[in-house]
C-alpha cells in the first residue's frame, strides 16, 4: 500500500462510538485566544498526512514495493560491456628451444621491449538453472513488499490509537476546565455575598477566609489543569505535524457503540489485525528463505556468450601480433558436494525459524484476542457506570440547587454549600471522563479488530 498514493476516500475512519447524535460538551480557553476547533475526525486526518513516522514507513513501503522486479531476483540475463588495456616497456630475456643439435636454444636479451594488450568485449550471462534460486528470491521481494505495507497499516492503526488517547485526554481536561470555571463563578459570588453579610453582621471574618481558601483552591486546580492540557496538545501537534504553540478547542461527539459479541470479535481480528497479519507474513518469508537454502542442494548451470575483440602485441615473442574478433558461447556448472556441513545447518536452522515464527503468531493471535476481550469487557463495564452516574447527576445537581438557595435564605451554611458544590462537579467530571474512556475504549477495539481502515 502506497502511502503517497493513499486514497483518502477508500478510507472509512471505523469511530461509531465518536460520530453521533448526543455531544460531549467539552470547553476551553478563551474564544479570544482560540486559532480553531478541531474534532477528532479532523485531527487523525492530519495525522495521517502529516505524522512523520508514517511517512518514513511509506518511504519504506515504496522501497520494498520498488524492489520487487524479476531482475533483483537473478531471474532475467545479466550483460557487461568488459574492457581492459595495457601497455609495457621492459627488459627481457627469451630463450627458445629450437629442437635442433646446433644451436639447441636461442636467447634474446632485449631492452626497451613493448608489448601491448587491448580487449574490449560484450558478454551475456544467465543462471540457466539454480535449484529455484530465482524463483524464492522473487517470492521473498514479493513478501518483503508485503511485510512493508502490513507495517504500513500497523503504524496508521497505531497513530489513530495515540492521536484518539491523546485528543480524549485533552478534552477531558477541557470540559474539567470549564467545570471549574463555574465553580470558581459559584464561589466568587459566595465570597461576595459573605462580604456583603459580614457589613450586617451575619457573617465573620473567619467565613470570609475559608471562602477566600476555597477560590484560591479552586483555582490553583484549574492553574493544574490548563497546565496538563496545555502540555498535552503539544504532544498531540507533534503527533498531528502542526506546530507545537498552537491552540485550538477540540470536540468530542459521543453515541454509545453498537453492542458485538466475543465470536464476531474473534472472527473478525483474526482476518483483519495487521499484528497478526504481520506474524502470518514472518511465516510465510522464514518458509521461502528455507526454499532458498534448500536451492544450495542442486547443480547450478551458467550460460555465458560473449562477442568482442582482442589485440596482443610483443617485441620480441614468437607470436608478434594476434588480433581477435568474434563471438564465444560457453556454459559452466557448479555443484557443491561438501561445504564443511553449511548447507544442512542452514536448512536447519531456517526449519527452526518457521516453527519460531509460527509460535510467534499463535502467540499474537493469543494477545490480541484477549486484549479485544478485555476492551468488550471494559465497554460493558462503563455502559453501566454511565448510566448510573447520570442518573446521581441530577440527584448532584437537585442537591445543590436547593442547598444554594437555602444558603441565601440563611438556611445553609457556606460549608454545605461548599460540600454540594464539590459532589455536583465530580459528578459532571465522572460523567465526561467516563464518555471519553468509553471512546478511547471504542477506538481500540477497532483498532484491535483491525477495521480502523477499512477498504469500500
Amino acid at each position: 500500500m502506497n502511502f503517497d498514493k493513499l486514497d483518502m476516500k477508500k478510507i472509512t475512519i471505523i469511530l461509531c462510538m465518536v460520530l453521533g447524535l448526543v455531544s460531549l460538551n467539552t470547553f476551553g480557553q478563551n474564544e479570544a485566544t482560540i486559532e480553531r476547533d478541531i474534532d477528532l475526525e479532523k485531527a487523525i486526518t492530519l495525522g495521517l498526512a502529516n505524522n512523520k513516522r508514517l511517512l518514513i514507513q511509506a518511504k519504506e513501503t515504496q522501497i520494498a514495493d520498488n524492489n520487487v522486479y524479476l531482475g533483483n531476483a537473478g531471474l532475467l540475463p545479466t550483460v557487461n560491456l568488459l574492457g581492459s588495456g595495457e601497455y609495457s616497456n621492459n627488459e627481457q630475456e627469451l630463450t627458445i628451444r629450437t629442437f635442433q643439435p646446433d644451436p639447441p636454444e636461442i636467447t634474446f636479451d632485449e631492452s626497451g621491449v613493448e608489448s601491448q594488450n587491448y580487449a574490449a568485449v560484450l558478454q551475456a550471462d544467465y543462471l540457466l538453472i539454480g535449484g529455484f534460486l530465482g524463483k524464492y528470491r522473487y517470492r521473498i521481494l514479493e513478501n518483503q513488499s508485503n511485510l512493508e505495507q502490513l507495517k504500513q497499516e500497523a503504524a496508521i492503526n497505531g497513530t489513530i490509537v495515540g492521536i484518539t488517547e491523546l485528543f480524549t485526554q485533552i478534552a477531558g481536561l477541557q470540559s474539567r476546565e470549564e467545570l471549574l470555571n463555574e465553580t470558581i463563578a459559584v464561589t466568587r459570588d459566595r465570597l461576595k455575598k459573605i462580604e456583603d453579610r459580614k457589613q450586617f453582621g451575619q457573617a465573620t471574618g473567619l467565613d470570609i477566609l475559608r471562602a477566600q481558601t476555597d477560590l484560591n483552591e479552586d483555582l490553583s486546580t484549574l492553574d493544574d489543569v490548563i497546565l496538563a492540557k496545555t502540555n498535552l496538545m503539544k504532544q498531540l501537534n507533534l503527533l498531528i505535524g502542526l506546530p507545537l504553540e498552537n491552540r485550538y478547542r477540540v470536540n468530542v461527539n459521543y453515541a454509545l457503540p453498537e453492542t458485538e459479541n466475543a465470536s464476531e470479535v474473534i472472527e473478525v481480528l483474526k482476518a483483519n489485525n495487521p499484528e497478526i497479519k504481520l506474524a502470518e507474513a514472518g511465516v510465510t518469508i522464514a518458509e521461502s528463505q528455507l526454499g532458498l537454502v534448500r536451492s544450495e542442494l542442486y547443480p547450478k548451470l551458467n550460460l555465458f556468450a560473449n562477442y568482442g575483440y582482442v589485440y596482443q602485441k610483443n617485441d620480441i615473442q614468437q607470436l608478434a601480433e594476434l588480433e581477435n574478433i568474434g563471438a564465444t558461447i560457453g556454459a559452466s556448472l557448479k555443484f557443491n558436494i561438501f561445504n564443511g556441513n553449511k548447507t544442512r545447518k542452514d536448512i536447519q536452522n531456517a526449519k527452526f525459524n518457521i516453527e519460531s515464527q509460527e509460535l510467534n503468531k499463535l502467540d499474537t493471535e493469543e494477545t490480541i484476542t484477549t486484549a479485544a476481550l478485555q476492551e468488550l469487557n471494559s465497554l460493558k463495564i462503563l455502559e453501566n457506570q454511565l448510566t448510573r452516574e447520570i442518573a446521581n447527576l441530577d440527584t448532584f445537581q437537585e442537591t445543590f440547587d436547593r442547598t444554594r438557595e437555602r444558603y441565601y435564605n440563611g438556611q445553609a451554611t457556606a460549608l454545605d454549600l461548599r460540600d454540594t458544590q464539590t459532589a455536583l462537579l465530580n459528578a459532571k467530571v465522572q460523567v465526561s471522563d467516563i464518555k471519553l474512556e468509553i471512546v478511547e475504549s471504542g477506538v481500540r477495539l477497532e483498532s484491535l479488530k483491525g477495521t480502523l481502515l477499512m477498504k469500500n
